[in-house]
């Protein structure tokens, strides 16, 4: 049996990637975009290191007659270390190896005998490491229902509540309003723990009609408790009657985008929500729109990849993020046919920091009236 100590992709399979027996595939690495395609296609020498388009080192390695890629790698001397580790998800554990290392784990061309001393425990520690794996995996599981059986029970109990009460405290009033928005709020959570464990499961999900307006007032409501600590005013302009076709991911979508306003947002600020409806169409435009850090042009297209975040925000360390939301915030319009764009105007400067009108627009065709 050969074994590959690297991550790493067949030839004749390049769209999956596969761990090494020695280091893990990065998160980032999983998932071949078209770029990556296109660059593994372009590479003749296999005895020279190459830094792929996002910032990894990457060598065509011939073993025995079938070719492979080692992928995902962090070599000194061959790719900046900052390049890649913003790419690095939480509990990915990428080593960094000096190129001495890294070409001698290349010189056993077998790799049958690499680390000969400790093979053996290197294998129990794997195996244990599965173990555990599993086992956690299996807690997980267990927990996630539990969490969805207490939600679905204390949103049903609200729901209860606010048709029986008869009473004109408001401030009994504003305490229900903000349990369920806790509520919904921990149904989008929820969702995003589900796309984290199933990507291609929760994106191909069955399609309902959805009232975009409606939905949108959802989100703004679960984030009411956010906004109100920043003294933000979110002002929800125009309306919209039409339904659309969509998997409910859709609503996480627009709480990734709400959220982001609220989040980016100076103190005492406002954020337009703008409905523009076309009947004769059959179109919605919807803009999103705040005060948020600087954009510079050339980074517009970089914040929908997995791991970036704005130059700017990562200097003020005002927020924090992993660079994952506008990332699945395009994977969930390009599943449900939406049209994305980031657009930006204006500039003026708050507290010493640059900031300039950040938008989002979203474009739903052939709505349902």
């Amino acid at each position: 049996m050969i074994h590959i100590p690297f991550p790493h992709r067949l030839c004749e399979n390049l769209s999956e990637s596969h761990d090494g027996t020695l280091f893990r595939c990065p998160t980032f690495c999983k998932t071949l975009r078209p770029k990556c395609a296109e660059f593994y296609n372009s590479i003749s020498d296999s005895n020279k290191i190459f830094t792929c388009p996002y910032g990894f080192a990457v060598q065509k390695f011939q073993l025995e007659e079938n070719p492979v890629f080692f992928i995902g790698l962090s070599i000194e001397g061959v790719n900046p270390k900052k390049d890649v580790e913003r790419k690095y998800a939480k509990f990915d554990n990428v080593i960094r190896l000096s190129k001495k290392q890294y070409q001698s784990f290349c010189q056993e061309t077998e790799f049958t005998h690499l680390l000969m001393s400790s093979e053996n425990s290197i294998k129990q520690d794997a195996e244990m490491r599965n173990v555990k794996v599993a086992e956690l995996q299996m807690f997980l599981e267990d927990t996630m229902h539990e969490v969805r059986k207490i939600n679905n029970q204390l949103k049903t109990s609200i729901e209860n509540l606010q048709e029986s009460l008869e009473s004109d405290d408001s401030h009994i009033w504003n305490i229900i309003q903000t349990m369920y928005g806790n509520t919904n709020l921990l149904s989008i959570r929820l969702g995003f723990y589900d796309y984290m464990m199933n990507p291609q499961l929760m994106l191909g999900a069955g399609k309902t009609d959805v009232h975009i307006y409606r939905k949108f007032e959802k989100v703004y409501k679960c984030l009411y408790p956010d906004k109100t600590s920043k003294g933000l005013n979110v002002i929800m302009e125009g309306k919209s009657y039409g339904m659309y076709s969509a998997s409910s991911m859709l609503e996480i979508a627009f709480f990734i985008i709400i959220e982001n306003a609220i989040k980016y947002s100076p103190i005492n600020e406002t954020v337009h929500i703008i409905f523009n409806e076309d009947k004769q169409m059959n179109q919605l435009t919807v803009s999103i729109e705040n005060w948020g850090p600087f954009v510079e042009t050339i980074e517009k297209d970089k914040l929908f990849e997995r791991g970036y975040r704005g130059l700017r925000v990562i200097k003020a360390r005002k927020t924090k993020g992993q660079g994952i939301g506008m990332y699945l915030l395009k994977q969930i319009c390009v599943s449900n046919d939406v049209k994305l764009q980031v657009y930006t105007r204006d500039m003026k400067f708050f507290d010493g920091d640059k900031y300039c009108t950040f938008g989002v627009r979203l474009v739903f065709d052939n709505l349902i009236f």
